[in-house]
């Protein structure tokens, strides 16, 4: 079928997504998917995800990142990207090696330049529905509302009630690297994807190239790790994989056979096929059985697999096959270990046997990796002078803190978090000790608090009296945060009705989350917005040149902040009677436009502001103050 590219709203995108996943899920195949990759709406989009990633300050081998982009006149920047789309030749990656894990061994990534990524990012909005709609339910990795959470749930579950100890742990040999292309634009194809611009755009992408020191490598295999559309294509490659696994007893191909997957799978016990499950994230995945020799049977027809129909390798040191009664298997971080069946007296006096058992367990090496770091900037408090500056770097180290506990909390943790907590305490002692030692006689004590004394964090210290170092800074004290107060919770399995392509998806995620679900950005444009991007367009003048691609997109942040009430009047502003106020006019190009220096307001309330008159509204008098006395001393530039 063809899509309708006719898109002029982020809503009417979102609405096109939503049919791409509904048809897909039908068996649809799409073209004219080119026309909405390259619709200016998908391009905003695009731009407006990129922006909010962190990694939109690392440069490419053209040396730019998101903000030479976003200080770029609204047409201009929307006009280079479409030519670009015209005539795509994309420049290569720029390789950077990166430690894996706590080895000496480094990993590759690919870091495309911006304007490469804006495309990227293009036709994975347009893609991913569609591909979505067709991935095997119980692959977590790089999709959408899906965790390595959910993953360890679905593996201790399909444990504790089906009774699989036998565990074959996958490990394909240099993944990313090794990639077909050709087999990938097949596979594409046969999701649904048979616009072929489309296809030729991927591979495109595909064949970048890679600049390595300023050396160009071609590049004939592989997706790099670091690009947008990477991890969308990588599920694509091995979604065939995921299938076929299913087929074998989850999703029996002769379903229709039967009326339901139940009876399908006691005919399928009946003739002698044992259970086999398979839960992947990205390119590790575990297959579970309940027997060694059907894992073996298994993983041998899995290595002919993967020779045969993926062009791929199995490592034979790193694929194995674990009795997880005897031997804790190391899965995404956490040790998955299965206590044997046990027998037990019951009340009755009737002698009965206990299932297996999966407890998940914090993996203390991947743990101690990561929270070397945490030591580490500890430490670094002893060459910060400033106590401002220190209160910045302890606010460093409990982000650290809380990022490691959330993810290891899903696991039994209340002893390590014990004992990580005591290290970073001991670390402390010594830090502070140093800083302050001589200046307390002899003493660091005046700088241990406890936990409900500090000004930091107060949902999280609130009602806690252990022991927490801190600095004082303007009277208040800001410490450092505990392990064990993120406490421990339980992975459960994930929702196969949550996906961002629908309207209970969404739903159900934001309720699960308990995140709102971002407002659609509306499209702000009158007259006088065109009037001046066109001056902006031919203009050095800095205040004009601040009416450039940022204001535009970041002005409908503050509309949607601002619930498109005026900030003046607190009334509902409509379309044209909408102006953006600069609060700051005078701040440099890079911080003019962020969105805590926006405000939503009436012309009338917007030409007040900049004005002298008065009003007799106490209440809005006072708002009209507030803002006038932000302009005090500034450049009185109409923004």
């Amino acid at each position: 079928m063809r899509v309708n590219a006719q898109v002029e709203s982020e809503t009417e995108l979102k609405s096109v997504l939503d049919t791409l996943y509904r048809q897909s899920q039908d068996g649809k195949s799409f073209t004219g998917l080119y026309e909405l990759i390259t619709n200016e709406q998908t391009i905003i989009t695009a731009i407006h995800n990129i922006k909010s990633n962190k990694g939109s300050m690392t440069a490419g081998i053209d040396k730019k990142v998101i903000r030479d982009y976003l200080q770029m006149p609204r047409e201009k920047l929307l006009r280079t990207i479409k030519t670009c789309f015209e005539s795509y030749n994309p420049q290569p990656v720029r390789r950077k090696l990166i430690p894996k894990g706590n080895s000496d061994k480094m990993r590759p990534l690919g870091i495309p330049t911006m304007q490469d990524r804006i495309i990227q990012e293009c036709a994975r909005i347009v893609l991913e529905p569609i591909l979505e709609a067709k991935f095997y339910p119980h692959s977590y990795g790089f999709r959408p509302y899906r965790s390595t959470h959910h993953a360890i749930a679905r593996i201790a579950s399909l444990i504790n009630i089906g009774e699989f100890r036998f565990a074959i742990e996958g490990d394909i040999k240099g993944y990313f690297d090794n990639i077909d292309h050709s087999l990938l634009i097949n596979k594409l194809s046969k999701m649904g994807v048979i616009d072929k611009r489309v296809l030729a755009l991927v591979m495109k992408m595909l064949k970048a190239g890679i600049m390595n020191e300023g050396v160009f490598e071609e590049s004939t295999l592989g997706s790099p790790q670091g690009g947008i559309i990477s991890p969308l294509l990588a599920n694509v490659y091995l979604n065939d994989f995921d299938w076929i696994v299913s087929s074998w007893y989850e999703n029996p191909y002769q379903l229709e056979q039967y009326s339901n997957e139940k009876n399908a799978r006691r005919a399928m016990r009946q003739k002698g096929i044992e259970p086999v499950f398979l839960v992947r994230y990205a390119d590790d995945w575990v297959i579970l059985t309940k027997s060694r020799e059907e894992a073996e049977r298994r993983l041998k027809a899995l290595n002919k697999y993967f020779e045969a129909k993926l062009k791929l390798q199995l490592s034979p040191d790193k694929t194995v096959i674990t009795d997880l009664t005897e031997k804790a298997m190391s899965f995404l971080g956490f040790w998955l270990k299965v206590e044997k069946p046990r027998t037990f007296t019951g009340r009755t006096g009737k002698v009965r046997k206990r299932p297996l058992t999966c407890k998940v367990y914090p993996n203390t090496k991947k743990l101690n990796e990561k929270f070397r770091e945490v030591l580490d900037k500890i430490k670094s408090l002893k060459t910060t002078v400033c106590e401002y500056q220190k209160a910045v770097v302890i606010e460093e180290v409990n982000s650290m803190i809380v990022g490691l506990s959330l993810y290891y909390n899903k696991s039994i943790c209340s002893k390590v978090f014990s004992s990580l907590d005591n290290k970073v305490f001991k670390a402390c002692h010594y830090t502070w000790k140093s800083m302050y030692y001589n200046q307390n006689g002899g003493k660091n004590l005046d700088h241990v608090k406890t936990a409900k004394e500090l000004s930091n964090r107060p949902a999280r210290h609130a009602g806690y009296t252990t022991k927490c170092h801190a600095v004082e800074v303007e009277g208040k004290w800001v410490g450092i945060t505990k392990f064990f107060m993120t406490g421990s919770d339980r992975a459960v399995n994930f929702n196969q009705a949550m996906t961002p392509y629908t309207e209970e998806g969404r739903s159900l995620y934001a309720q699960l989350s308990k995140k709102k679900n971002p407002l659609d950005r509306p499209p702000l444009y009158n007259p006088n917005s065109f009037r001046l991007a066109k001056k902006n367009s031919r203009s050095s003048n800095h205040n004009l040149r601040k009416y450039n691609f940022e204001y535009y997109m970041n002005r409908e942040y503050a509309w949607n902040r601002d619930k498109g009430k005026c900030k003046i009047c607190e009334l509902d502003i409509l379309p044209n009677d909408y102006h953006c106020h600069h609060i700051d006019p005078t701040l440099p190009l890079h911080e003019i436009n962020k969105v805590a220096n926006l405000a939503s307001v009436h012309d009338g309330c917007h030409e007040l502001i900049h004005g002298t008159s008065e009003v007799d509204n106490p209440k809005m008098a006072k708002k009209l103050s507030k803002y006038r006395e932000k302009l005090k001393g500034k450049a009185k530039v109409v923004s």
